[in-house]
């Protein structure tokens, strides 16, 4: 991949996670919860749980 296309990724995704409101690394999207920031696995245990299961 070229400099400029790897570039162009880097400052769409950079956009996109800001659009979720995410203002840095360590976070998540659990089916259509953000999780911004970094939190510790008691915290994602809720939106995880709350996740609806694709094979039921």
């Amino acid at each position: 991949m070229k400099k400029l296309q790897i570039e162009a990724r880097i400052e769409r995704s950079e956009r996109f996670g800001q659009a979720l409101g995410f203002n840095g690394t360590s976070s998540f999207v659990t089916g259509d919860a953000p999780v911004p920031d970094l939190v510790d696995v008691e915290d994602l245990r809720a939106p995880v749980a709350n996740v609806p299961d694709e094979n039921e």
